[in-house]
């Protein structure tokens, strides 16, 4: 069975960062990624032609460049990015059997990995629910093969109107995509966020 283990870098931050490398540097089945940095306009500007490309549609209350306010406007983009992130993440692997998700605020216990190995076997994610959440929001989460064809699927069909974890969860009126594991096997600790700054 083939599984990625990523961490996701949301955000340019030192003790994040140091944190993800001193975990990836013990357990080597982990890679980093570094999400789309909202900061950079030429960033967020390939993310939006990108879901124009796929024909997702960006709610005009979502689109940072409709926004004049610049905390709110910050807002907006940092939540742009990580939907760009996603579906980059999503796309990279989606050919491996189940890709596990980590933020970088998010730690495990000495048995995660044990943990992913009975989730996978319970059956708990199925052809239908293809995706379960292993903490709070999305500190981390488990996705099977090709999720990143339904949740495109998703996106077509109804467009980006809520937060990332709300889609995961289910994109209104449409059925829920990502379940709640029965115990939360990843937490996240208290780092200061710049995405307002």
């Amino acid at each position: 069975m083939n599984i990625a283990f990523v961490y996701l870098l949301l955000e340019r931050d030192k003790l994040r960062s140091e944190f993800v490398k001193n975990v990836t540097s013990k357990y080597s089945q982990f890679k980093i990624e570094k999400a789309i940095d909202w900061q950079d306009d030429n960033q967020i500007k390939n993310i939006k032609q990108k879901l124009n490309d796929l024909n997702i549609n960006l709610k005009t209350d979502r689109d940072p460049d409709l926004i004049s306010d610049i905390k709110e406007k910050n807002i907006k983009k940092a939540k742009l990015a990580i939907y760009g992130s996603y579906i980059h993440l999503l796309e990279k692997y989606m050919n491996y059997d189940y890709l596990v998700v980590l933020q970088d605020d998010t730690y495990f216990e000495n048995d995660f990995f044990e943990s992913i190995d009975n989730i996978i076997k319970s059956g708990y994610i199925d052809e239908n629910i293809n995706s379960a959440r292993l903490g709070q929001y999305l500190s981390g989460a488990i996705f099977k093969k090709n999720f990143y064809k339904t949740f495109i699927n998703q996106l077509k069909k109804y467009g980006i109107v809520r937060p990332l974890d709300h889609c995961l969860v289910g994109l209104s009126p449409c059925e829920q995509i990502m379940k709640d594991f029965l115990e939360r096997i990843v937490f996240v600790q208290k780092y200061k966020s710049n995405i307002s700054d």
